[in-house]
């Protein structure tokens, strides 16, 4: 992980709670806790968003070499070059950039101008000097400010606002985000891959700038660009040594972190402490807490919630109808004939996620 690919204010975050989880006994406990608390921090790191370079290649083309003196042009050409950036430099960063540029080109003297002549002596004029002109620079619009995303959940008989994060836009009136099989079958307490999951989630987020993540196993799949989706916008991860493991059923766990990922957590109101007494080992135990506390999941009549159990079809359909509700196109509901969901406890949820 390298800093300039996340934002500055996530990666000082991060490089904090590293710096908190030094390992100084080598105790093997001591080992678990400081892993697990980087890899949440990791989960807090956010992408860098491309920026439009727009303005930047207007004002460098507002002059060329040809029209100034060489002495003039290699001053200013050597303070473009010091300050060169690219589409994920930071806005701020850009501005200033900018600005910069605009000042070093009021100080361009032009060529002077050869008028020729056929004067007295039949010698050739002093070309008079050209006045120092500033170049016309449009005004910086700033950019309208765009509206942060909001999802609505029942909690408690209540609506409520839950911010998603910058980088993640959801699709409106979601349907048909997961499908069944070829035999009229939904398989619903199947267990779900890390490959079905990574195609679900990008089925209900709109298109992003894609990274290629360094992954030896998913080149040329049918999963392969869902799998690059995911992971350039934060929402799931690979392994340490450069697999994603497609095939590896996912837990109750994993499932929890991904829709969390989603969330604005900064910006999320005040809600209730729920907890189960098989969690506060696991790396995903504050995910695990928010979503049983929005009362998107549930755990069991025990008091545990089984972290380290594979999720089910039918319960990763809930949980995203549950969080989503409000995006999800009440009126598209399924007409397929499936022969496994009769009885269902979920048959209309199911039904819902698959869409016409």
């Amino acid at each position: 992980m390298v800093a300039e690919n996340y934002t500055a204010e996530s990666w000082a975050t991060y490089i904090g709670k590293i710096n908190l989880n030094i390992i100084i006994n080598n105790l093997r406990s001591e080992i678990s806790v400081c892993t697990d608390a980087i890899y949440e921090a990791q989960l807090g790191l956010v992408i860098k968003e491309p920026i439009s370079l727009t303005e930047y290649e207007n004002l460098i083309g507002l002059v060329k070499e040809s029209d100034y003196t060489a002495e003039y042009w290699n001053a200013y050409h050597t303070i473009v070059s010091n300050h060169s950036i690219n589409e994920y430099t930071e806005k701020s960063i850009l501005d200033e950039v900018c600005l910069i540029i605009k000042e070093a080109q009021t100080k361009l003297i032009k060529k002077p101008v050869d008028q020729g002549g056929n004067g007295g002596d039949g010698g050739s004029s002093i070309p008079a000097p050209t006045p120092v002109v500033p170049p016309v620079v449009p005004p910086i619009i700033p950019p309208i400010p765009q509206a942060p995303q909001i999802i609505t959940i029942e909690v408690g008989g209540n609506q409520m606002a839950v911010p998603v994060r910058e980088n993640i836009i959801l699709r409106d009136n979601i349907t048909g985000y997961i499908s069944g099989y070829t035999n009229n079958t939904f398989r619903p307490n199947n267990s779900i891959t890390r490959a079905e999951t990574s195609q679900i989630i990008s089925n209900i987020s709109k298109e992003s700038r894609l990274l290629k993540p360094e992954l030896t196993d998913i080149e040329g799949k049918w999963y392969s660009q869902s799998v690059e989706k995911v992971i350039s916008l934060g929402l799931m991860r690979g392994y340490d040594n450069k697999t994603f493991k497609p095939k590896s059923n996912l837990t109750r766990q994993e499932f929890a972190v991904t829709p969390v990922n989603m969330l604005d957590l900064s910006k999320m109101p005040s809600i209730g402490d729920k907890t189960f007494k098989d969690t506060d080992n696991f790396y995903g135990k504050e995910s695990i807490k928010l979503l049983a506390s929005l009362g998107i999941l549930q755990g069991y009549s025990d008091g545990t919630f089984k972290p380290d159990a594979e999720i089910s079809r039918i319960e990763v359909v809930v949980i995203i109808n549950r969080l989503l509700g409000s995006r999800i196109n009440a009126e598209e509901f399924s007409n397929k004939e499936f022969t496994d969901i009769n009885d269902s406890w979920a048959k209309d949820e199911i039904l819902r996620a698959i869409g016409r």
